[in-house]
């Protein structure tokens, strides 16, 4: 279960949000926000960018840290 939920669904979820994306492909501006500040964005992508820094965020990074809680958790070292 722990597997599923840390490593499998995240790529599901990322997976399904580059979809979304590729599905508005053509609505969307060449220049895209991808950071913001309280009140403004300042940090600017290309479109093509966008899916795989959403996968990076989404999918990969949820993987890696799932993959070392679910080591710890079988393993049982909680030492640092």
């Amino acid at each position: 279960m722990a597997v599923l939920l840390g490593i499998v669904a995240p790529l599901v979820i990322a997976g399904a949000g580059m979809g979304l994306v590729y599905s508005w492909w053509d609505e969307l501006p060449d220049v895209i926000a991808t950071h913001w500040t309280n009140d403004r964005p300042d940090g600017f992508s290309s479109k093509s960018t966008v899916p795989w820094l959403l996968f990076g965020v989404a999918g990969v990074l949820p993987v890696l840290i799932g993959s070392g809680v679910i080591y710890v958790l079988r393993t049982g070292r909680r030492d640092p």
